[in-house]
């Protein structure tokens, strides 16, 4: 079982060495841009330097490089700092200037998440000594060396963790709303989580406005908001 990743450093009034609780914090936060920038190609050598450390230190306090691997993708997937950033943002001035500023900062979450999750898919395979490494043959299972670095039902806690966070900060539009804040919140961060999976060969990703353009007013031309799906406009008349 591993070993839990990092604890909340414990604040002093002077200075003093780096525990090992903080160190290993220190690596894992140098790490999670080493691995969107470099994915599988990342090395410990890169990681030392980033973290300024020598390169042993990392297996002094990390079990090794997949321990190392798996605690940075639980960094970059914990909600906490993207949801206190959602809390702390200065209000904006409309409804729709607000879901920009909302589909930013999801944006950002999901671009180091995505980038971390590709490389560790590949980083953790390629030292698990499971499959080949063309990335054919059975994946690890969870809890195996080399397998799966959180579990499903975690990343999906993530999920609605962001979405309740998103529906709070659109509560002070409800007026403007002709659906709940948390239905809101579900339909933009859904589109969001969709957007930002690879792109298709028809053509690139949404960006941010594109984004809220479409949850504020649809893509059927003509059609009043308020009107179901399904409901029929224009019938001739009997």
């Amino acid at each position: 079982m591993l070993t839990q990743c990092y604890d909340t450093a414990v604040t002093t009034t002077r200075a003093r060495p780096l525990g090992r609780d903080d160190r290993r914090s220190a690596i894992i936060a140098a790490t999670v841009p080493l691995l969107v920038e470099h994915g599988a190609g990342v090395t410990t050598r890169q990681i030392a330097l980033a973290a300024g450390v020598a390169e042993g230190t990392l297996f002094r306090v990390f079990e090794d490089k997949d321990e190392l691997v798996r605690c940075a993708v639980r960094a970059a997937i914990d909600p906490l700092p993207t949801i206190v950033a959602l809390r702390e943002a200065p209000a904006e001035g409309d409804l729709r200037a607000a879901m920009i500023g909302i589909v930013r900062l999801l944006t950002a979450r999901l671009t180091v998440t995505m980038g971390v999750m590709g490389a560790a898919h590949h980083v953790l395979r390629d030292h698990s000594g499971h499959g080949d490494h063309s990335g054919h043959g059975p994946p690890p299972a969870a809890g195996e060396k080399g397998g799966a670095p959180f579990h499903g039902d975690k990343d999906r806690r993530a999920g609605e963790l962001l979405a309740a966070a998103v529906a709070d900060r659109l509560a002070a539009y409800q007026a403007h709303l002709r659906v709940t804040p948390q239905q809101a919140a579900r339909i933009l961060v859904s589109l969001l989580f969709g957007n930002a999976l690879p792109p298709t060969p028809q053509g690139a990703r949404l960006d941010e406005e594109e984004i809220v353009d479409v949850v504020l007013r649809g893509v059927q031309h003509g059609v009043h908001p308020d009107v179901q799906p399904g409901a029929h406009q224009g019938a001739p008349a009997d």
